[in-house]
C-alpha cells in the first residue's frame, strides 16, 4: 500500500473549485478502450489508465501524455491464454467479463496474471479486485446499530479487494460511493470519461469531498492497479503527491519530504527523476522498454480515474 502523508489543506481549497479539481493528475481504471475514452481522458487530467481490450486485439495503442496499461477481456481458456501470449509492460491483466469457463481462473493463477473480476468470482485468489455496480449492497443488513456487512463484502472489505464502482446512472444523492468508503472499503469510481470532473464536483457539492478524501481514493485506485509496487511508488511520490502538496496550507508544517519518501519507496529501482507537477510527466519520464513478459518482475519501466 502507498502510505498517504497527512496534508493539512489550505482553507481556501476545502471546497475545491472546477478549476482546481481539473488540474488534479488522475488515474482511472476499468473503461473500454476508444480514441474518443483517450481524448477525454486526456483533457479530464489523467496521467495513468488501465483500459480493456478483447482478446484478440492485435493493437495495444499508446498516446502522447497519458500512459495506458490494458487488460484482456474475457471468459474462455482460449480469451486466457490470449491474454497469457501477451503478458508483459503493456498488457498487465485479464479482466472476466462473462462467467469464466471451469479452469480459467485457475490458469490465470497459475501464470502469476492479476485478474479483475465480477463478484461472483469471489473468492478465488486469483481475483485482485471487482467491478461491480451498487449491487454490492444487495450483501448488507442492518440492526439497531446500523448497517452490517455480509459475507461476501465482509471478504472484501477484509482483504482490501478493490471495488471499482460503476455509479453512471446513479442520482448523487443515491450515490453509493461515500456509503461503501465510510464502511472501509477500497472503492474506487469508474465513471465515464467525460464524467470524471463533473462526478468530482458533485462529490465536491454532494458530499463536501475535499483534496484529502480525493487523494485518499487516488491512493486506493493506484494500489489497485497493476503496476508493480516501484512503478506505483514512484506514480504516486513523483506526480499526484506533489501536485495535492500544491493545496496544502502554507502555514502547516509538512508531513514528509516528497523526495525523501520516493527514494525510500524505490530505492530498488531505477526511478529517473520527472520535472514536477505537469499532467506530462510521467509521459516524459519513461524509460524505453520492450513487451517482454520479464519486464513486470524486473526493473522499474516508466511510461507515462479517479
Amino acid at each position: 500500500m502507498v502510505d498517504i502523508p497527512v496534508i493539512d489543506t489550505d482553507p481556501q481549497h476545502k471546497h475545491p473549485s472546477e478549476g482546481v479539481l481539473a488540474n488534479l493528475p488522475k488515474l482511472s481504471l476499468g473503461l473500454p478502450y476508444s480514441e474518443e475514452t483517450v481524448q477525454d481522458l486526456h483533457a479530464a487530467g489523467v496521467v495513468y489508465a488501465e483500459l480493456l481490450l478483447p482478446a484478440g486485439s492485435s493493437d495495444f495503442p499508446q498516446h502522447e501524455g497519458i500512459d495506458i496499461r490494458y487488460l484482456i477481456t474475457g471468459h474462455t481458456l482460449s480469451d486466457a491464454r490470449y491474454a497469457l501470449s501477451h503478458h508483459g509492460s503493456q498488457v498487465v491483466g485479464f479482466a472476466i467479463d462473462a462467467e469464466p469457463e471451469e479452469g480459467v481462473l485457475d490458469l490465470l493463477a497459475e501464470h502469476w496474471m492479476p485478474v479483475s473480476g465480477r463478484l461472483e468470482d469471489l473468492p478465488h485468489g486469483a481475483v485482485q479486485r471487482v467491478s461491480c455496480a451498487s449491487e454490492i449492497c444487495d450483501d448488507f443488513g442492518a440492526n439497531e446499530e446500523g448497517i452490517t456487512l455480509g459475507g461476501r463484502s465482509s471478504w472484501i472489505r477484509d482483504r482490501r479487494i478493490a471495488v471499482l464502482l460503476d455509479s453512471s446512472g446513479e442520482d448523487l444523492g443515491d450515490h453509493p460511493l461515500p456509503l461503501l468508503r465510510d464502511l472501509g472499503m477500497a472503492c474506487i469510481p469508474v465513471t465515464q470519461a467525460a464524467e470524471i470532473l463533473p462526478e468530482m464536483h458533485g462529490l465536491v457539492e454532494g458530499f463536501s469531498y475535499d483534496p484529502a478524501e480525493f487523494l485518499e481514493i487516488l491512493s486506493d485506485g493506484l494500489d489497485a492497479s497493476f503496476l508493480s509496487l516501484p512503478e506505483r511508488s514512484a506514480l504516486f511520490h513523483q506526480v499526484f503527491l506533489p501536485a495535492y502538496q500544491e493545496l496544502a496550507d502554507p502555514e502547516s508544517e509538512p508531513d514528509s519530504d516528497p523526495d525523501a519518501a520516493s527514494e525510500v519507496h524505490a530505492n530498488d529501482t531505477e526511478v529517473t527523476e520527472a520535472p514536477r507537477f505537469s499532467h506530462d510527466v510521467w509521459h516524459h519520464a519513461q524509460h524505453h522498454h520492450d513487451d517482454s513478459p520479464g519486464d513486470k518482475d524486473g526493473g522499474i519501466s516508466l511510461r507515462m480515474d479517479f
